[in-house]
């Protein structure tokens, strides 16, 4: 497919997620020359006036690579939020009527895929499942595969996210499509370490970054704990080391009734005393995984055998997805404030983020701004290119290739001052 057939739109008029999929489409048309008009000539978001949601095609897509931005909205901004039930009844009809504009292919470009959390239902569990597992999904649908349904027969053909929770909405979404490549989930990795080595104060460069202990709070952080770990590693800072911990929920979203176990330790491990414990998480939202990680190793500490409790003397979190807890966005803050992180790193995935912090996360958080990333991923899936190659050499990440779409990252004055 050639690149100068493809559209990029946006499913909110709400400028903040709007401009995730303009500084995209700006950075196919710069770094690569493409012609595409504007996101605001694309598909109109727009509505009757009762608030029905009206999809207006302003342009020529016969023939065409449509790609549908679904950028979560502020919840505290009453005019243009987006809920998230809206929000996928927004892509199902844009898609439709993209396709009965002749569009040739339309992706969903969905920066924190909603609906992906209620991942289980009663076929997604066995006689021999987990009895305490099936008992917090007693009831409840599996919502992921749900929406699968729904996307497929409006026209939607594939789905590109960033770091889904679990690989099983995957295979959810692979089962109703009848193929594996359907659902698409994008690493954040290689902009992580982009940050870490060039913007963060967590200081990987000390002694190959052995002052740095990994913390994985349950096993969903279990792949992105172990690419980090792993590309740092190959990358020479091989003094990394890491933690991965267990978790168990006693009752779904309530932050006080999370706990974190059975720690195990990576083979170079050497203490976590006085030095810095780099928390990884998919997401922030009511923060309960976050307090009980940051609780258990500032006010408890650490007992693995051979070392004794310890504590580290800093902690540094980082979260892909700031959700917190949507208009409650301030209690989940002051919750993440309370374990006194020296730095908090958080993707645009969720925009509204650059906006909505209180005082002490303003002195101490960087957003990761992924607009340029999501542009190279589009042209690669376009010129059939594998992914991985606009960022690797040899399977090793290339923080020359990563420089080209990873952008300064986000930080309020507060936050400058902080570092002065």
């Amino acid at each position: 497919m050639a690149l100068k057939d493809i559209i990029i739109s946006s499913l909110t008029k709400a400028e903040d997620s709007m401009k995730i999929a303009r500084k995209s489409a700006e950075y196919l048309r710069t770094r690569y020359g493409i012609n595409m008009p504007d996101v605001s000539q694309t598909i109109h978001p727009g509505d009757f006036s009762g608030g029905e949601f009206n999809p207006e095609v302003l342009c020529d897509l016969k023939g065409k690579h449509v790609f549908l931005f679904a950028v979560p909205t502020d919840p505290a901004n009453i005019l243009n939020n987006v809920s998230p039930g809206e929000m996928k009844s927004r892509a199902e009809f844009a898609a439709n009527a993209a396709k009965e504009w002749g569009a040739a292919h339309v992706t969903l470009v969905a920066t924190d895929l909603y609906f992906s959390r209620a991942d289980k239902g009663p076929e997604d569990f066995s006689e021999k499942s987990d009895d305490e597992k099936k008992k917090l999904f007693k009831g409840k649908g599996n919502l992921a595969r749900a929406q699968a349904k729904a996307f497929m027969s409006n026209g939607i053909d594939r789905v590109l996210t960033l770091h889904l929770h679990s690989g099983h909405v995957q295979e959810s979404y692979g089962k109703i499509y009848g193929r594996g490549d359907v659902l698409m989930d994008l690493s954040p990795v290689p902009l992580l370490i982009h940050y870490l080595t060039h913007y963060s104060n967590v200081g990987l460069n000390k002694n190959n970054g052995s002052n740095i202990v990994l913390l994985l709070s349950d096993l969903g952080a279990k792949p992105i704990g172990d690419y980090l770990y792993d590309s740092l590693h190959r990358l020479g800072y091989t003094g990394i080391s890491k933690i991965q911990f267990s978790k168990t929920r006693k009752v779904a979203n309530d932050p006080n009734k999370v706990e974190i176990y059975n720690p195990q330790v990576s083979p170079n491990y050497t203490g976590l005393e006085g030095k810095t414990a780099l928390t990884i998480d998919d997401m922030d939202d009511t923060a309960g995984t976050r307090k009980a990680t940051c609780v258990t190793i500032k006010e408890d500490g650490i007992e693995i055998e051979g070392f004794g409790r310890q504590r580290p003397a800093n902690i540094v979190i980082y979260g892909t997805h700031a959700v917190h807890a949507g208009l409650n966005f301030e209690s989940a803050m002051q919750t993440i404030a309370a374990a006194e992180p020296s730095e908090v790193i958080y993707t645009n995935s969720h925009p509204s983020i650059e906006r909505n912090m209180t005082y002490y996360l303003k002195k101490v958080t960087s957003v990761i701004r992924t607009a340029h990333f999501f542009g190279e991923v589009i042209r690669c899936l376009e010129e059939e290119i594998p992914i991985g190659e606009s960022y690797t050499t040899n399977g090793i990440l290339d923080m020359a290739k990563i420089s080209k779409f990873a952008v300064q990252p986000f930080r309020r004055s507060e936050h400058m001052n902080n570092l002065r």
